[in-house]
């Protein structure tokens, strides 16, 4: 399952490929059990990002200071994970 913006373009594949080796956010939708007796969670970024979005980005008003950190610096200003 990709993140969110997948579906609707907003967000590129690739933008899921830069995350290799960085902590990620997962949702844990369910945990089954394989064959051998181990234990399988199927985890959704997607569902994670929903959550944020819904229940801290949405709240943040004008003049919040959040923690953020800057991932990527560019000629007109600076990518960030939040």
């Amino acid at each position: 399952e990709g993140a969110l913006g997948i579906a609707d373009g907003s967000v590129r594949d690739i933008a899921l490929l830069s995350r290799v080796g960085k902590p990620v956010c997962f949702l844990i939708e369910s945990i089954g059990q394989q064959s051998d007796g181990s234990l399988c969670p199927v985890l959704s970024r997607r569902a994670a990002q929903q959550l944020c979005l819904e229940q801290y980005i949405l709240s943040l008003t004008a003049g919040d200071v959040i923690p953020a950190r800057v991932t990527h610096l560019e000629g007109f200003g600076c990518f960030v994970d939040i």
